[in-house]
């Protein structure tokens, strides 16, 4: 029997699968832990509890479908949008953005609640406000109202009995809430992709043209369609016998095709219709000077690519000293004539014009409007044209599904008809799709593979990378020094992996995907990193979760993205619950942990977006609450900040902070109402206090009171390996008869064996020392704390770390002190 000590120095490999249990000879199992719950892994190495969440807002009406998405301008204004059915509501600094307030002049008690507003309101029935500073009635403080029998002074809170409320003393203001209303669907949300630029975000759906959320003010914000121009448009139309001319010049006419075409779902379609083309022109005569030719009035010229229409002035030969006609617009006066002719020379178009359909009358006619230039020689009237094309987005073809910004264009792809296409815009003018061979002018592209490879998400590296149904692939231009471009652009495929329904992240200069499960609807149990491998000269997707594909499980849903203080990315599960990963590749550090939220919170969304001590990971959380299930949204808490006192500790969930003059009575906690809950009243825990009327009562007084659920960490090792006599201490008896825990600025805590954890009788971590007052805070300690074990003799021995109090708690070491048989 030897007496051997073991050393656990980090985490950074994370929680470890139970397929790898066995693998102690891989370097990360002695840098992994059998369990890692609510507690995240430091870059660092160590394992610290994570901070609570913030309770910002509730859900609108608790709405099921409602999703977050962030609104990222710069680090400094960031917003978070709240998606729901009919609406967007808008966040920034963790808060609801108001646009409007009154001051509150009386509120009514009874079975109906009034409140009036003496110098009179602009509030609609079906608003929302929030009502704060009120004196007396304080149980409808911090709370969210819908406006019912509004008149010019009052308005009535739906749904409100306040008969049992204390009586109405003064003060207080009515806050409305700042909505966009929409005409989005459940299922039109749930589908929608987005990308930013600047002040607009640009949203995708395959039923519905691109839209436009663009920020005028903070508190103004518009929702339109996008005006997409001059395109894209399908192949040209290669049966000779279907023609079309249109009846007017420009402006509204009819166009109309000689075989049946048009459905209804063409409304708002675009076409572009060609002058019937002689061989490589258009069959005018070409702009020469010199040339032995009349220019008459009434005749067609054609100039790099452009038609121009004599109007007068007309009669005289060309000259060789002839100008030429360049512009794009209007009519100009040209000189021409050997005698010094001078022609009114009117542009007519770059040899097409294009139409958009504002009614389809049948199958063969439709009302349009010529949108650019005019309609050509060839289709106007009774003449026709063989040579058009149709729009390749609209209610008949579908529009993008998903779309990024990538070398100074908007890149969009995958429509219903063409699920393999992308199309780029032009340089700099994110809605014109004018192609051509320019490099300004912009390009579209179909992947080839053996199977349609839709075109799932895009996203900009140095490279655009598209992720597909069934596989991974680079955009770019032939040399990498060369941006893309209409006549150079290839397409290569990397990985043939494919991509979950999940939206995937960019993490430096990787994309990291959920890999698909059979169908790519299927939750995902996989996280695949697709990177730049310099040896290989190309792509590779290696999996993070190898040693923790538990971890994911049943599936993971959405993603986020958290670049600081720590870089972790963030995996809502499909069983609330969240998988996340500290990611710090330069270091080594791809360590899972499991988090779950108190209040037997289901996490239903998640988004991040910059904020004012790091980034933020924002929350939508469900709970049953008050007799019925209710949505909030929650920002997650760095616990606390280095430097700051005990009192500043944010550990606990749904939670919401008062910090004012000493109270006992603490009110606006009707997202609590009727429950059990946890406070920290100036660093001081106390547990199970009720919440009524959004009321809970101290005993003592105090100045900084946090209030919310509490949630326990743990940690639990693996099977300690120290070798033995013998050679592994793996199977062999033993037992752990000491510890010493190396922590930092921590308080709480319990420990003990697996069996102990069974048996619910851990031990706690001491602290106060004997001569301390019990009615004080336990100050923070750094160092080791030497803690006898109570272990039994056993061939599995794990070390069981637990804290459920709301303080906090990191340990960045941890020795084992064993005795082993054999």
């Amino acid at each position: 029997m030897g007496t051997v000590n073991s050393i656990l120095t980090n985490f950074t490999a994370g929680e470890i699968s139970p397929r790898v249990y066995g693998r102690v000879d891989l370097a990360k199992y002695a840098n992994g832990a059998r369990e890692l719950t609510n507690v995240t892994v430091l870059p660092q190495g160590g394992a610290r509890k994570r901070g609570g969440t913030l309770n910002v807002s509730n859900v609108r009406a608790n709405n099921p479908d409602a999703i977050l998405v962030p609104f990222v301008f710069s680090t400094e204004q960031a917003y978070m949008l709240e998606f729901g059915p009919g609406y967007i509501r808008f966040f920034k600094d963790r808060g609801l953005i108001f646009d409007r307030s009154n001051a509150i002049t009386g509120i009514s008690k009874g079975a109906t609640t009034t409140v009036t507003i003496a110098a009179g309101h602009t509030l609609v029935n079906g608003d929302h406000v929030i009502i704060a500073g009120v004196t007396g009635m304080v149980e409808i403080n911090n709370r969210e109202f819908t406006v019912a029998n509004k008149t010019a002074t009052t308005f009535e809170l739906a749904g409100i009995n306040s008969t049992n409320y204390t009586t109405y003393i003064g003060g207080g203001t009515s806050y409305h809430v700042y909505e966009v209303a929409t005409a989005f669907t459940a299922s039109d949300i749930a589908a929608m992709n987005f990308t930013q630029s600047a002040d607009t975000l640009f949203l995708f759906n395959d039923q519905w043209p691109i839209a436009l959320l663009k920020r005028l003010t903070h508190s103004s914000w518009t929702l339109e369609t996008g005006n997409v121009e001059e395109g894209p448009f399908l192949d040209m139309n290669t049966d000779e016998a279907n023609t079309v001319s249109i009846d007017v010049a420009s402006g509204n006419g009819i166009m109309t095709f000689s075989k049946p075409t048009l459905k209804a779902s063409h409304l708002g379609a675009l076409f572009r219709i060609w002058e019937k083309a002689n061989g490589s022109t258009f069959g005018y005569a070409t702009w020469a000077p010199g040339a032995v030719v009349t220019v008459s009035d009434g005749s067609f010229w054609e100039y790099k690519g452009n038609v121009y229409y004599v109007v007068s002035g007309g009669g005289q030969e060309m000259s060789s000293t002839a100008s030429y006609p360049t512009h794009t617009k209007g009519t100009v006066e040209v000189f021409y004539g050997k005698t010094g002719g001078i022609a009114q020379m009117r542009y007519e178009h770059s040899g097409y014009c294009v139409v958009q359909i504002t009614n389809v009358v049948d199958t063969q006619n439709a009302n349009v409007e010529i949108v650019k230039n005019r309609t050509p020689y060839t289709a106007y009237a009774t003449r026709s044209s063989y040579q058009w094309q149709e729009g390749a987005w609209s209610d008949e073809r579908g529009y993008p599904k998903t779309g990024t910004f990538h070398e100074q264009r908007l890149v969009a792809a995958n429509t219903e008809f063409q699920p393999t296409t992308l199309w780029g815009s032009m340089l700099d003018a994110y809605l014109k799709f004018k192609d051509g061979d320019k490099d300004d002018e912009s390009y579209h592209y179909t992947i080839s593979s053996d199977q349609v490879d839709a075109v799932k998400h895009m996203s900009t590296t140095k490279r655009l990378v598209i992720n597909a149904t069934s596989g991974e692939y680079i955009v770019a231009a032939s040399n990498a020094n060369e941006a893309i471009s209409p006549t150079n652009i290839k397409i290569s495929r990397e990985t043939s992996f494919g991509i979950a329904d999940v939206k995937p992240v960019r993490a430096g200069p990787a994309i990291l995907f959920a890999q698909r499960k059979g169908k790519n609807t299927n939750p995902s149990r996989r996280l695949r990193e697709l990177v730049y491998n310099f040896q290989t000269d190309s792509y590779t997707a290696p999996d993070l979760t190898i040693l923790s594909e538990h971890i994911t499980h049943p599936g993971i849903v959405q993603g986020a993205y958290v670049a600081s203080p720590d870089l972790m990315i963030w995996y809502a599960r499909t069983d609330g619950h969240i998988a996340a990963m500290t990611y710090e590749r330069d270091q080594q550090v791809v360590g899972w942990h499991h988090h779950f939220v108190g209040g037997n919170g289901a996490v239903k969304h998640c988004a991040s977006i910059p904020g004012g001590e790091g980034d933020e990971l924002w929350l939508i959380v469900e709970r049953y609450i008050d007799g019925g299930w209710k949505r909030h949204i929650e920002v997650g808490m760095q616990g606390l900040l280095d430097g700051a006192p005990l009192e500043d500790a944010f550990f606990l969930d749904n939670a919401l902070l008062y910090d004012g003059p000493p109270a006992t009575i603490i009110s606006g906690l009707w997202h609590l109402n009727n429950e059990l809950v946890s406070v920290l009243a100036d660093g001081v825990p106390l547990y199970d206090l009720a919440v009524s009327n959004g009321i809970i009562e101290l005993q003592v007084p105090a100045s900084k009171v946090l209030i919310g659920y509490r949630f326990k960490s743990r940690i639990k090792t693996l099977h300690v390996e120290a070798g033995a006599q013998g050679g592994t201490a793996q199977g062999q008896i033993g037992r752990v008869f000491e510890i010493i825990a190396r922590l930092q600025n921590s308080v709480g805590g319990t420990f003990g064996s697996e069996g102990q954890l069974a048996n619910g009788k851990l031990d706690p971590i001491p602290y106060r020392s004997a001569d301390e007052p019990l009615a004080t805070p336990v100050p923070m300690f750094s160092g080791d704390r030497v803690l006898p074990f109570d272990g039994e003799w056993d061939r599995d021995r794990y070390i069981v770390i637990e804290h459920d109090e709301p303080l906090p708690f990191t340990l960045t070491a941890l020795v084992i002190g064993q005795r082993v048989a054999g």
